[in-house]
């Protein structure tokens, strides 16, 4: 027993070491973990990482699990992408392209200097497929911002807030059908 013991002990103390000496985060890092747990680093130990998620519970998971998959500290990004998929009418269908255009224009008037257009991280607002019921349009815009905290979720709503001005401006309306029988607006969202 006392053997067995020992291992998982020396186990959690190598992990433990690996985590520092690698400098993969440290207490108050948002991580986000292999297995879908995102939150900020509460508490490092010997044996333990405790993680405090959005929800305010505190997950302690083992070093070692922690040491032998992906993590990835979000704290360290510097970039975001905003990505949105709206469904529009087929009687709208002569309305896209300027619908199109006024989208790009209120996020560039909306954010700024955040947003990147260019360098590998295109700027995009295309009609992206034919659907049964409605036109796909996809938003797909990337930013100079954390992908988290309240100034992302500002960031957001801006571009949300461009694509809601745009669609009042060219009398263009959502679709409410987006599977036999729905009628609620297909409304897609995809952060990164």
């Amino acid at each position: 027993v006392f053997s067995l013991a020992s291992k998982v002990f020396g186990s959690q103390c190598l992990a433990s070491l690996a985590i520092e000496s690698s400098n993969l985060f440290e207490e108050g890092d948002e991580v986000l973990l292999y297995d879908g747990t995102q939150g900020i680093v509460h508490k490092m130990g010997w044996m333990h990482t405790h993680i405090r998620r959005g929800d305010e519970l505190i997950v302690r998971i083992p070093n070692s699990q922690i040491a032998n998959n992906r993590v990835a500290n979000v704290s360290r990004i510097r970039l975001c992408q905003v990505k949105q998929s709206i469904a529009v009418r087929y009687e709208d269908i002569d309305k896209v392209k300027q619908l199109s255009e006024d989208i790009k224009q209120g996020i560039r008037e909306k954010c700024g200097k955040l947003l990147i257009d260019g360098g590998g991280r295109a700027f995009r607002v295309h009609w992206r497929e034919y659907q049964l019921y409605y036109i796909e349009i996809v938003v797909d815009a990337h930013f100079r911002n954390r992908p988290s905290g309240t100034e992302y979720w500002d960031l957001r709503e801006n571009v949300l807030q461009a694509i809601y001005e745009a669609t009042k401006k060219n009398n263009v309306r959502f679709s409410y059908t987006n599977f036999i029988g729905s009628d609620r607006p297909l409304l897609t969202d995809t952060t990164i």
